[in-house]
Parts: structure tokens; sequence; C-alpha cells
């Protein structure tokens, strides 16, 4: 058996309402969730996959970005679902 064939693909998906994209207080609501979605899928691969460290600077400077444009009705609910 060849390495190719022990290969095997799969997908990994977080699914969230969008909503309507031309509203900033939802625009920035997802862009919340997004974030912390990525970052925490992310951080959950990597115990598996060893992926490349993220740049943790980048990255709380992204979440900063977000939560400074995101409406404070937004932040509570910027958790949603995965």
């Amino acid at each position: 058996m060849s390495a190719s064939d022990e290969k095997r693909a799969s997908r990994i998906a977080a699914y969230h309402p969008v909503g309507d994209l031309a509203v900033d207080a939802e625009r920035a609501q997802l862009r919340a969730w997004s974030v912390t979605t990525v970052l925490a899928m992310y951080d959950g691969m990597d115990q598996y996959f060893g992926c490349a460290p993220v740049n943790s600077a980048e990255a709380g400077k992204m979440q900063e970005q977000t939560s400074a444009t995101e409406p404070a009705t937004a932040t509570a609910s910027a958790g949603g679902t995965a």
C-alpha cells in the first residue's frame, strides 16, 4: 500500500445564520463570531495536527478590531452556535 492510499480527506465546518450583511450591526456580529470561531477551531485542531503557530499578537489585534466595530447589542450574542 502506498502513502497516497493511506490519506483520507475530511471537512470541518462551522455554520451560523448570516442575516443581512447590509446592516452594520449584523455584519459586526457575524465578524465577531467568525473571528472567535476560526481561532477556536484552529486551537482545537492544533492538538491533533500541530498547526503552525498563530501569531498571538496578530490574533489579539483581530479580536480587538472586531470588538471595536461591534455594537453593544451584538456583544452579548457574539458566541453564537457552532
